[in-house]
């Protein structure tokens, strides 16, 4: 996994941040909506709204994207796009030991998919950062306690 392929998904992720795509989101959810009196939706047109979704900046949006996939992945369990879009779902959810499982299950598949890698290495990175993050507040948190305590026991 190369620094360059990280850079070039998190690029990537940040382009499509940018992008609006609330019209998109728009005619899937019409034919989706469309859809439900039939029979039901098909496999395409829930998998399109959901990618669509994962792509939006709202994060409900997001959401509702990741479990449209998930419901969908429950009947192909190896889907390779099902588990791709899972992972970036969940990567932009910040719900990053999600996203690396995703990665992880679709590298098992395509063990040279170097989207999936980058994916996995970019949401690993990020669980690293939170865990230091997560050491320094409860570091910062006893430091505030003992201090207290020896301000306290010199009052007396």
């Amino acid at each position: 996994m190369s620094e360059k392929d990280r850079q070039q998904l998190l690029q990537q992720l940040r382009q499509e941040d940018e992008q609006d795509v609330t019209e998109e989101i728009a005619a899937f959810e019409e034919q989706y909506n469309r859809e439900l009196i039939s029979p039901g939706p098909s496999t395409k047109t829930v998998f399109g709204y959901a990618v669509t979704l994962i792509h939006s900046r709202s994060n409900v949006d997001r959401k509702k994207g990741v479990n449209h996939l998930t419901n969908l992945l429950a009947s192909d369990q190896d889907n390779r796009d099902y588990l791709y879009f899972l992972s970036m779902g969940h990567f932009k959810l910040e719900e990053f030991a999600a996203a690396r499982e995703y990665a992880e299950r679709l590298l098992v598949l395509e063990p040279n998919n170097r989207q999936a890698s980058a994916l996995r290495a970019i949401s690993e990175d990020k669980l690293r950062n939170e865990g230091l993050v997560g050491m320094a507040l409860v570091g910062a948190a006893a430091t505030a306690i003992v201090a207290g305590i020896i301000i306290a026991t010199k009052r007396r």
